[in-house]
């Protein structure tokens, strides 16, 4: 059963989804949906991050510590243990998962359309576009990673409106062909 949440701070909008599946814990973040969300988009210079020890976006920091904050809450109360835990954020919400996959370096994270945030990047870091997306160049000043993932034809039917992906067909490509996204 997939749990909503939000931050609980209408100034800000992190919202997103959660369940427990198989003994893992599947966290989705949405993309920006408020006028303030767009501001912390364009708050994109780095920042020296003592959280994450490394540059990140700085328009997305108090957002990741908010996330890093609810996945240990939920990893605790409910004993999963951290190489059990996927991160999905689609746009803004991958962007902020960057930053929590730079300091939680254990749990899995798939980036689906966000911009690169962070300048450290860990194994279990999955960064996916869709064809034609500039997304993944911007900032400009984070360096591109290697394990990027262009998604191919079979998908398009996936990408729909705005945050309207087929999550469950991820995560079963994912559980299913995990190396062929460590490639």
């Amino acid at each position: 059963m997939r749990i909503q949440f939000n931050d609980d701070n209408s100034n800000r909008g992190i919202e997103g989804w959660y369940e427990i599946k198989n003994d893992k814990l599947v966290i989705f973040l949405t993309a920006t949906n408020s006028r303030e969300d767009w501001l912390s988009n364009f708050t994109a210079f780095p920042l020296y991050s003592n959280y994450s020890g490394c540059c990140v976006h700085a328009g997305y920091t108090d957002y990741a510590v908010w996330v890093a904050d609810l996945i240990l809450d939920i990893a605790i109360t409910n004993e999963i243990d951290a190489e059990n835990i996927i991160l999905f954020g689609y746009s803004m919400g991958g962007g902020i998962a960057q930053i929590v996959g730079a300091d939680m370096t254990d749990i899995n994270i798939v980036s689906i359309d966000g911009p690169r945030t962070t300048s450290k990047v860990n194994d279990n870091m999955r960064l996916i576009y869709n064809y034609g997306s500039l997304v993944h160049n911007v900032p400009i000043w984070f360096k591109k990673i290697k394990k990027r993932i262009v998604l191919n034809e079979a998908w398009k039917p996936f990408w729909k409106a705005h945050a309207d992906y087929d999550i469950d067909a991820i995560i079963a490509e994912y559980n299913i062909e995990q190396e062929a996204l460590c490639g």
